[in-house]
């Protein structure tokens, strides 16, 4: 029996087929990213991924001492932009401090000083 030949056009359209579909994938909002996925898409090291895991929403999977983390799409980008805005907030006013001149102070009477 001989084994079925595919032309030329055939191989193209299905590689065609794989490569849409894989972008749908990626593309998936209900997809769960890698810290290594977060980095790459959001331009931050690994390991500022996984300092802030808990900032940016990461679901543990597993309960041992290392569970791997998954993090979802549109859970990351809302934190993300909310960390951006914090960042780029004016700073509170500082409180202004009144220093006191010598020259204002009642001077205290009767207190006799030790030497």
């Amino acid at each position: 029996m001989a084994s079925p030949q595919l032309d030329r056009a055939s191989i193209e359209a299905i590689a065609v087929r794989v490569v849409e579909l894989l972008h749908e994938q990626q593309a998936s909002p209900n997809r769960m990213l890698s810290a290594t996925e977060v980095a790459s898409r959001y331009g931050v090291s690994r390991s500022w991924v996984y300092e802030n895991a808990a900032r940016l929403g990461a679901v543990r999977l597993g309960t041992g001492p290392r569970p791997r983390l998954r993090f979802s799409v549109t859970e990351v980008s809302a934190r993300l932009e909310v960390l951006r805005a914090e960042e780029h907030a004016p700073a509170p006013p500082r409180r202004q401090t009144h220093w006191i001149d010598a020259a204002d102070l009642i001077p205290i009477r009767g207190r006799t000083q030790k030497a």
